[in-house]
């Protein structure tokens, strides 16, 4: 072998040599949430998720799954939402069922931000099903926040055909926040809920999302028919009251 052959050699394998260790030096670098005490950790989460180093996805999904203090885990949830990497749902699915309160309120609100089916009917399973107030509540805002139409849609079946009068004013309350409105609440006065009823399912926005998951939406269009009478009755100037604005003459007359 000449001495060029060999010179070429030895200078490959010693590029070679600073590849691979550059390479162990790299990932042996990746993002880990740190930190003694559970306060600690939790500042390194928010870290984490602001700066957004090299591998700190899978530090805050690990976090979220296996940290021994519940606010570490809530922090870590809540630091994951809105990416849209493999896995990342599935550990705030199994988030939604963790054993502190806390965890599953932070999950709810994490979910909020996926606007598909499969997160609807996690969201739906809480808010029907938590043992928790709290966590029941921030499903249902969760919901309400949610841009799928599947959530409009649940939403709608719960307001209409809830098993009790606290879970379909629940339902209400957020389908009313979900098109930026308002009406009485109250199922007990059935002329005001039929039309607060009639009235949703009159808004484009309840109609756009039926149509999107192509499900057919009755409505109640005998309650609009009298909901639009009495709404010109109103606003139609009585006899002897004040007069529309007079019309200006025109120049023939």
């Amino acid at each position: 072998m000449s001495e060029t052959r060999r010179r070429n050699r030895l200078l490959l394998g010693v590029v070679a040599g600073c590849l691979v260790l550059g390479v162990v030096v790299w990932y042996g670098r990746a993002a880990k949430v740190t930190g003694e005490t559970a306060e600690e950790r939790r500042a390194s989460v928010i870290k984490l998720a602001d700066d957004k180093p090299r591998g700190y996805i899978d530090a805050l999904k690990d976090a979220a799954a296996n940290d021994p203090d519940a606010l570490v885990r809530q922090a870590a949830v809540v630091s994951l939402q809105g990416i849209q990497d493999d896995g990342v749902r599935d550990i705030i699915f199994a988030a939604a069922e963790d054993d502190d309160a806390t965890v599953r309120r932070g999950a709810c609100r994490t979910l909020m931000n996926y606007a598909d089916q499969a997160t609807v009917e996690k969201l739906t399973e809480i808010a029907l099903g938590d043992p928790d107030e709290d966590v029941r509540d921030m499903a249902f805002t969760a919901l309400a926040a949610n841009k799928s139409p599947y959530a409009t849609t649940t939403l709608m079946d719960l307001v209409e055909h809830g098993d009790n009068e606290q879970l379909r004013v629940d339902a209400v309350v957020a389908m009313l926040d979900k098109v930026n409105s308002s009406a009485p609440t109250d199922p007990s006065d059935k002329k005001a809920w039929r039309e607060m009823l009639a009235g949703l399912k009159a808004s484009s926005d309840v109609r756009d999302a039926y149509e999107d998951i192509g499900a057919l939406l009755v409505r109640d269009l005998a309650t609009e028919a009298v909901m639009i009478q009495e709404h010109l009755d109103h606003n139609t100037p009585s006899e002897g009251g004040d007069e529309p604005l007079s019309r200006q003459p025109s120049r023939e007359e």
